[in-house]
């Protein structure tokens, strides 16, 4: 199934196990902003087809620096 959704997003995706990981990189923090959004919707779509639950508890957001 993760598959899947790596083939839908327009970033850099990763997985391991149950865990996923999206990443963008650009100088501009409001770009990297949208174009994470526009990949959490498709995410948020793919769980709400199959539905699964994202774990609250176990979710987090980087962001680091340029």
């Amino acid at each position: 199934m993760v598959c899947m959704i790596m083939e839908m997003v327009g970033n850099k995706m990763y997985a391991f196990a149950d865990d996923l990981a999206i990443m963008h990189a650009d100088g501009d923090r409001q770009a990297v902003e949208v174009v994470l959004s526009k990949d959490m919707a498709i995410v948020g779509e793919y769980l709400q087809t199959w539905k699964l639950n994202l774990s609250t508890t176990y979710t987090g957001v980087r962001s680091l620096p340029p």
